[in-house]
């Protein structure tokens, strides 16, 4: 028995038995302090004891923490013996992990009987790369990135083990510590053949290594270097065809793929962008390989751009490809990497012969041991809610105030999408699916938990239309009778007269987990909203409550739950007996659907650890002007987008369908609607025009032109009630113009340089402007045209929140400034753009607000905190202007890439 002192505390560390691990440098040993492994070097030299001293005096922050989750075994304390001297050091010990080849090699899978399918490997890696983003934003540098030295949980949380090899830069005098080893197959071609010893790394080269992993999580371990060899002679060692950059997509076409090749174009577009970028651009130019957080972006939107197969229960898939990829391979190669139970027909499902458990929807204790599992639930609908703000439907089997033992009853929750894939598919509206209150419905589905203070709740979310559908009460008896068959099943577009209409009681509270942003989890809370209109049925309520996680099934984003659920299994005999007396009170059964689940990951959801506020994908894309789009603005009724481009044309756009609907031509460079969207204000980007053109929406025809400036007009805005029209100019003045008559109503001076941007507060009374060179803000008082205040501060853009109170600036400087309008004073200082800000606008609720940069993204920034929600990434070049529709939905943004991108936020 060997005994250390922790150098740290000065306690006593005894190493534990037989060591676990053995390697060329170290073995690793349990200790008997709970929760910790000791490393011991063979040989630790006096350079090895200066870079772990430096370790531990300089930790990073732990980004998980708020899951109770370790993302790196990071060194603790130095050990010594007892002459004094350092021979390794404490680190935390990662439980319950897998190698990740364990997790995405589909061999290794099966033998370790470890279930897990393409969402759970694009959450991993999404955790990953959120992870090394973390480290590199610290200054670190891993070095030797491999899957041996990444261990992965049951909830796709990762952790990074062997971190004594990072590379690190002592803060105090600049000494840096290289890591000194490197992996065949992971070392970029820059390295090849070099003496790591000798070589001070960058991020540049982890960037490599961290495509590599995020290749080999997304097409089950394959590497993007292996392929079918059509070049000259014997096919080269793998080190080899990475140092000539010869992969499955290098323009030279040496590789070819195989039959079991899984083409890349089976993920998100965004997805390949960055594997192109990585193994062609940045093999000619190492700096040109997707960063982390590149990477963090585009997994973000691979993931949320998810959906589950129709056919198979653990296919998943990506919408851009358009069909289940994992189904054409598996009826072409006759093997399925992500075994499943095939869906019979929309309302029929088969069970699983390994395991044929039936529970009650309302038997909350026997649900919660499902967690994670995909399962049939069958009950009588109680309640049902509609979030009309942001379009979620609520189906409770029970009283959403009741609980037990701190369980609330099992919902269905249902999305915007998954209500608009009902609607057309099988034309389900929302006023029929609240009417489904005291009907029968059976949803599969994988069961999720979330907890909330002192309640959990069991829930299902409806991501795809053949999930669900409505059932007759007989058949609800047979199921509790543990009969299967389901062909009596009624087609979810049963005549809605035949289901009982309900009774209306008062608004219940809901919680609703959004998405965030940064490493992920669910931590947001929606207030209740005076617009859920609940339906209730007379039944008699029972243990349920809706405070139910907002998880979209590309993105699930629960906290880990605290305690483990340790209710006793029921045998089938007292189950059926329990089911059987609960259908006196119209509760129904469920029945397994999917394979038996295995013994490592049976109950725990997926956690993703990079925060998203909003679930944000790219809608559109409309292209037509020839060169940069200077400005886009919404219609009021949101149906229609306008662009001004430095082309000198205006262009009009469907929002639905991204038609063109007309183009003006000859005036064009900022653009803003009138408030009831009949009128258009143009302005020139010819320094020397100084008029402001206004134009007929419907017709295109122009209506007048707005002469008095001296200069060149640099922006216009309407007021609130449309009468006035407000523009800056290079000629240092504003001028308020009747819209009516085409007249100056007063002209505001006051400014020392040119006038950048003008803008109503909502209730029309005072009007902002910023001057950029003079370094100043102005407010005026509308009516009078006197000038209320002066708020010193270098601003090229200004934008009122909704309500008034609250003024955003932005500059070239890359700084955003929040203020409020009443006393004048700084709210809010923002930094975090690389470049400078071109563009800022607040959400219709206020909440959010967005900015465009030349660093050629957007962010998104929460108002009262300042905190960053999260980037977009899309253009390829700077964004000049952002518009958020009136809905709140979309967000309208136009570039020097000459495009306009449409993202969906909710």
């Amino acid at each position: 028995m060997t005994v250390l002192t922790c150098a740290s505390t000065g306690k006593s560390i005894t190493l534990l038995g037989e060591e676990i691990a053995n390697s060329g440098e170290a073995k690793v040993w349990r200790t008997n302090q709970n929760g910790y492994l000791a490393k011991i070097y063979h040989c630790p030299t006096h350079e090895r004891v200066q870079k772990l001293a430096v370790m531990i005096a300089n930790p990073p922050t732990e980004p998980n923490s708020h899951l109770n989750h370790v993302s790196f075994a990071w060194p603790k304390s130095a050990l010594k013996n007892a002459q004094g001297d350092c021979v390794g050091f404490l680190m935390p010990e990662i439980k319950d992990g897998k190698e990740l080849i364990d997790v995405y090699n589909p061999r290794r899978r099966k033998a370790l009987k470890l279930e897990v399918d393409w969402r759970f490997l694009h959450t991993t890696a999404l955790n990953i790369v959120s992870i090394i983003e973390a480290l590199h934003a610290a200054g670190y540098v891993l070095g030797d990135i491999k899957p041996q030295n990444i261990l992965v949980n049951n909830r796709a949380l990762p952790s990074i083990i062997d971190t004594d090899s990072f590379q690190l830069k002592n803060p105090k005098n600049s000494k840096v510590y290289n890591c000194l080893v490197g992996s065949e197959g992971y070392t970029p071609p820059e390295l090849i053949g070099k003496d790591f010893d000798s070589i001070e790394q960058t991020e540049v080269h982890d960037r490599f290594r961290l495509a590599l992993i995020i290749y080999q999580l997304l097409f089950s371990g394959n590497s993007p270097f292996d392929g079918k060899w059509t070049g000259a002679g014997e096919t080269p060692e793998l080190d080899e065809r990475i140092k000539r950059g010869i992969w499955l997509y290098s323009p030279d076409n040496l590789i070819q793929p195989v039959d079991r090749t899984i083409p890349m174009k089976i993920v998100h577009p965004e997805i390949q962008k960055c594997f192109i970028k990585c193994f062609n651009d940045g093999y000619k130019n190492p700096h040109l390989r997707p960063t982390a957080k590149e990477w963090l972006e585009a997994l973000r939107i691979g993931n949320e751009n998810l959906t589950i197969c129709g056919r198979v229960d653990s296919h998943f898939y990506s919408r851009t490809y358009g069909s289940c990829y994992w189904c054409d391979r598996s009826a072409k190669l006759g093997v399925d990497i992500f075994p499943g139970v095939v869906k019979v027909n929309s309302s029929n499902v088969v069970a699983s012969k390994s395991q044929s458990q039936v529970f009650v929807a309302t038997n909350t204790l026997e649900l919660v041991q499902q967690q994670g599992k995909i399962i049939t639930v069958v009950g009588k609908v109680v309640i049902t809610s509609h979030l009309s703000s942001t379009n979620i439907l609520f189906i409770n089997f029970g009283n959403v105030s009741s609980l037990v033992n701190g369980y609330s009853p099992f919902t269905i929750v249902i999305f915007s999408e998954g209500l608009k894939n009902l609607y057309n598919s099988r034309t389900l509206t929302v006023t029929q699916l609240r009417n489904w209150v005291g009907s029968y419905i059976k949803i599969t589905g994988t069961l999720e938990l979330y907890k909330k203070s002192a309640r959990t709740t069991p829930q299902i979310i409806l991501k795809d239309s053949n999930q669900i559908s409505l059932i007759s009460q007989s058949e609800a008896y047979k199921l509790i009778a543990g009969q299967t068959d389901t062909n009596t099943s009624y087609s979810v577009q049963q005549n809605q007269s035949q289901v009982s209409q309900p009774a209306v009681s008062q608004p219940q509270n809901q919680t609703i987990i959004t998405q965030k942003s940064g490493t992920y989890t669910n931590t947001n809370t929606v207030p209740t909203v005076p617009t859920v209109q609940p339906t209730q049925s007379k039944v008699p309520q029972t243990n349920q409550s809706a405070n139910l996680p907002r998880q979209v099934a590309q993105t699930p984003v629960y906290k880990p739950q605290s305690q483990s659920v340790t209710t006793p299994f029921v045998s089938n005999k007292k189950l059926k007996k329990v089911l059987l007396t609960s259908a006196i009170v119209g509760l129904v059964v469920t029945q397994i659907y999917g394979y038996a689940r295995s013994v490592l990951f049976p109950t725990n959801s997926i956690s993703v650890i990079a925060k998203s506020p909003r679930s944000i994908s790219l809608e559109k894309t409309l292209s037509g002007h020839s060169q940069s789009v200077i400005s886009v603005a919404y219609s009021p009724n949101g149906q229609t987008l306008a662009s001004g481009s430095a082309d000198d044309t205006i262009k009009l756009w469907d929002v639905t369908t991204g038609n063109l609907l007309q183009t003006l031509s000859g005036h064009s460079y900022r653009v803003a609607f009138s408030p009831d969207g009949q009128t258009l204000a143009s302005i020139n980007r010819e320094i020397t025009d100084e008029t402001i053109k206004l134009w007929d929406v419907r017709t295109g025809n122009l209506l007048q032109t707005l002469s008095g400036h001296s200069y060149g007009v640099s922006s216009v805005a309407f007021s609130p009630d449309g009468q006035t029209l407000a523009s800056g100019s290079r000629d240092k003045t504003i001028k308020l113009w009747d819209v009516r008559t085409g007249n100056i109503l007063q002209t505001l001076s006051g400014h020392s340089y040119w006038v950048n941007s003008v803008a109503f507060s909502p209730d029309g009374q005072t009007l902002a402007s910023s001057g950029s060179t003079d370094n100043t803000i102005k407010l005026w008082n509308v009516r009078t045209g006197n000038l209320l205040q002066t708020l010193t501060a270098r601003s090229s853009m200004v934008a009122f929140s909704p309500d008034g109170q609250t003024l955003a600036s932005g500059n070239e400087y890359n700084i955003i400034k929040l203020w409020n309008v009443t006393t004048g004073k700084l709210l809010q200082t923002i930094t975090g753009h690389s470049d400078g800000v071109f563009s800022v606008a607040f959400s219709p609720d206020g909440q959010t607000l967005a900015s465009g940069s030349r660093d050629k993204t957007i962010k998104l920034w929460d108002v009262r905190t300042g905190k960053l929600l999260q980037t977009i990434t899309g253009h390829s070049d700077w964004v000049f202007s952002l518009a958020f529709s009136p809905d709140g939905q979309t967000l309208a943004s136009g570039g020097r890439d000459k495009t306009i991108k449409i993202w969906r936020l909710r």
